[in-house]
């Protein structure tokens, strides 16, 4: 043809490509009926992969409120308190066995609501997407004195009296967390400071504010943990529906609507979507599981040819690095785990916490149940207030379900054995070595588990890395 040009070939397409969803075919570029199929297939599959991945952070708060509504923690005046600790019952992603939990679920759908913190806790205020809205207590405005907050719904443009830390949220529905602490290994202080002064009410009500009512959440059973099936998708749908599209930004939600769940309508997938977000949720699930057990995220790794892995990578509580998302970090952190605060990375030297956690012996395998480990730690454990480990449940990331009650051995254990120069071994297994019954947290054959070593005021050398843990090491 006379406009006849020579094409490059790179912007061409075959009559027929080869790739990991089939053979696609084109007439001159123009898809045929079966590649049609396996690309919209495909591409709704690889949405709901992504959707997964992408909003984990709203799943995982929604199943949070949920359990905790199953245990009677069920509008702004009731407060969720672990009064003598979380035990094994209880599936929570990722607790300690060494603080006092409290929870409150501050809904703002009638308007602004405030709320006072009692003395020495420490905690946060996260928006049902997982947003970091600010801190309360030790590393809040009120210092750990106490103070009196105030939280405006989206939206608000009404009055602001003074007198109170504010808040703005940008969802209507907000988890508010604090810890308390143990008083010479008693938790009854500070459950009687917390429900003295914790107070919640409508702005206004203020001046009459309605009683609080305090539920025993310690030996509870409830379960919190978000659903890794096609139920995940209805979990998510209902963060959407009940907040208001400005929560979030827009590329989620049109990832979110390009598998239907969209603010306002039905989500009622055809027989064909159900199906393939069914498999997208257990991919999903496989790819943060992945993620976690097994990272290749270096960075993440505490020291080289080591298991210690450091859950917060990049050092972030957004996940940024040099102004990029961490996706894989994210994806991490919310597959185990839960709640959001400046606070979890800051490096503290002698306060705050520090935790380091292990899905590998030694040898890079997978824990056992039905297997002997052993761990030491040499001689000045960095830990300015307390330190301990905990094993979790490979399954469910909360505590590991067996004989013993609180899963957890450390500085805190009665009768922990020291040996002569100061350092510890600890045990892990389906029965008690001989002489180290002391030492020594129980597994269950034919189930995987992993642990999580936590410094509660770490010192210098944890930071510069003077001090290490040794590794878990299998002991035949």
């Amino acid at each position: 043809m006379k406009m006849t040009t020579d094409i490059p070939a790179q912007i061409t397409t075959p009559d027929t490509i080869e790739t990991r969803i089939g053979i696609l075919r084109f007439l001159d570029g123009f898809p045929d009926d079966d590649t049609i199929e396996k690309v919209y297939d495909n591409l709704d599959f690889q949405h709901g992969v992504q959707a997964y991945l992408t909003a984990l952070p709203g799943a995982v708060l929604y199943a949070l409120r949920e359990g905790l509504r199953s245990a009677g923690v069920n509008d702004n005046q009731t407060m969720g308190i672990t009064e003598t600790m979380i035990d094994s019952k209880s599936l929570v992603a990722m607790p300690n066995c060494d603080s006092i939990y409290c929870f409150l679920w501050l809904d703002l759908k009638e308007g602004p609501l405030v709320f006072e913190s009692p003395p020495n806790v420490v905690g946060f205020v996260n928006d049902f997407w997982s947003n970091h809205i600010g801190d309360v207590g030790l590393t809040g405005p009120d210092r750990g004195k106490g103070g009196k907050f105030l939280l405006l719904p989206p939206g608000y443009d009404g009055e602001v009296p003074d007198g109170y830390f504010v808040y703005r949220p940008t969802t209507f529905g907000n988890l508010l967390f604090w810890r308390g602490f143990r008083v010479e290994g008693d938790p009854k202080p500070a459950v009687e400071t917390i429900k003295k002064f914790t107070k919640v009410c409508p702005l206004t009500q203020v001046e009459n504010p309605p009683p609080m009512k305090f539920i025993n959440l310690s030996g509870k059973a409830y379960n919190t943990i978000y659903a890794n099936d096609f139920t995940f998708f209805e979990q998510l749908n209902h963060v959407v529906q009940e907040e208001p599209n400005s929560a979030m930004n827009p590329d989620t939600l049109g990832l979110l609507a390009a598998i239907g769940i969209v603010k306002g309508k039905p989500f009622a997938p055809d027989a064909r979507m159900r199906a393939i977000l069914t498999e997208a949720a257990a991919v999903g699930n496989a790819t943060a599981r992945t993620m976690l057990f097994k990272s290749r995220l270096n960075e993440g790794f505490l020291y080289p040819d080591s298991a210690w892995f450091n859950p917060f990578i990049g050092g972030s509580y957004l996940f940024l690095q040099d102004d990029v998302r961490l996706l894989d970090a994210r994806t991490t952190f919310f597959f185990f785990g839960w709640g959001i605060t400046p606070a979890m990375v800051v490096k503290m030297v002698g306060a705050g916490s520090q935790s380091a956690m292990a899905f590998v012996d030694s040898k890079g395998k997978p824990f056992d149940g039905s297997k002997t480990y052993k761990v030491h730690m040499p001689s000045g454990i960095p830990a300015n207030n307390f330190w301990g480990f905990v094993v979790y449940d490979n399954q469910t990331r909360s505590f590991l379900q067996t004989d013993q009650q609180f899963p957890n051995i450390g500085s805190q254990t009665k009768d922990l054995v020291i040996n002569p120069d100061g350092s510890v071994d600890v045990w892990f297994g389906p029965t008690a070595p001989e002489g180290h019954e002391k030492n020594w947290l129980q597994t269950i054959p034919g189930k995987g588990w992993c642990t999580a070593l936590r410094l509660y005021g770490p010192l210098q050398s944890w930071f510069d890395k003077t001090w290490r843990p040794g590794e878990i090491e299998r002991v035949d």
